[in-house]
């Protein structure tokens, strides 16, 4: 299976002393080891943040096994699709929209599970 992995889980076990570290190990304890791990561009650069540097990130990403994963136009649609259906059932802020679009375009091909905690 593929595992799309939001920033949150990542940076509750980069960042010292984050409450919901935890609840993260435990998302990814969960996964199966034939399982794969991707991320999005939108996390690739939030989690970024975290390095010094972009070989360091790499390095990260490589030892441990998550591939940045490109979005498709027939995803970014698809998810576009679905943010309309929700934000009409929600107010919800404007800077949220860009993030879960992000999430959902990278979630929504087949076979992705959607690994996040306390998303804003």
């Amino acid at each position: 299976m593929i595992n799309s992995v939001d920033t949150n889980i990542l940076l509750d076990i980069l960042i010292p002393n984050t409450t919901q570290v935890q609840s993260s190990l435990r998302c990814l304890s969960n996964i199966d080891s034939n399982d794969e791990l991707i991320i999005s561009e939108a996390v690739f650069a939030e989690l970024g943040s975290q390095f010094l540097s972009f070989n360091d990130l790499n390095k990260f990403l490589r030892d441990t096994g998550i591939t940045l994963v490109h979005s498709n136009e027939n995803s970014l649609y698809a998810a576009s699709r679905a943010w309309k259906k929700y934000s009409e059932r929600k107010k919800i802020r404007l800077s949220v929209l860009f993030a879960v679009i992000n999430r959902l375009c990278h979630a929504l091909p087949a076979k992705r599970s959607f690994l996040f905690v306390n998303i804003y």
